[in-house]
């Protein structure tokens, strides 16, 4: 009746459970699809379109992370800002554009599907994922300059300067190395319970 457009967001019962509530969560769904016609929804949201902007930027951060990491090689070696950036972006465009684009026909495949959600899923990942990669080799190295101005990554005359890793002290994180049967045998237990409940 207030002519304002809205979408149809229903709950899905799975909130305190492993598995979910399957007859509950696909009669609401059902439910709210049917209202949402009735009243003229402009679209139906659901928590795989909730999750999605979540699954973008955690699969689209890898491609500024591995651009930056090469970054910062070159800068403890003593190399200028924009030579830096210039062999990071050159030896990391191949290799993270063709991840994207394997990542992003991954996601597509999803808008083949017939139920509605997953074909939105497959469309807004596709494009998502590329407009991150995009971004990684636009937006970041014009941050990068100027947060270089601001703070700088290395002290000048600092060439040589051991990177992060390589002062990092194992500590508790090498114990998975030492103890790897047991972290497989309660792994495969999670994973049993988890199947069972």
């Amino acid at each position: 009746r207030s002519k304002v457009p809205f979408y149809v967001c229903p709950g899905t019962s799975t909130w305190m459970s492993l598995i979910g509530r399957h007859d509950t969560g696909f009669a609401n769904l059902i439910a709210a699809a049917k209202a949402g016609l009735r009243h003229g929804a402009i679209g139906y949201l659901n928590t795989v379109t909730a999750f999605l902007g979540a699954i973008i930027a955690g699969t689209g951060i890898n491609y500024g992370i591995i651009l930056l990491a090469r970054y910062f090689e070159e800068r403890r070696q003593g190399v200028g800002v924009n030579e830096a950036l210039e062999t990071a972006m050159q030896y990391t465009f191949v290799g993270t554009l063709s991840a994207s684009l394997n990542t992003a026909v991954a996601f597509g495949i999803f808008m083949l599907a017939e139920v509605k959600s997953f074909s939105q899923f497959g469309f807004m990942g596709a494009l998502g994922v590329l407009a991150c990669w995009a971004a990684s080799y636009t937006l970041l190295p014009a941050l990068v300059v100027l947060s270089e101005r601001v703070w700088p990554s290395v002290k000048p005359g600092a060439a040589g300067t051991p990177l992060l890793v390589d002062r990092l002290s194992m500590g508790w994180l090498g114990w998975p190395l030492k103890h790897h049967a047991s972290v497989l045998i309660v792994f495969t237990a999670m994973a049993a319970l988890a199947l069972i409940l």
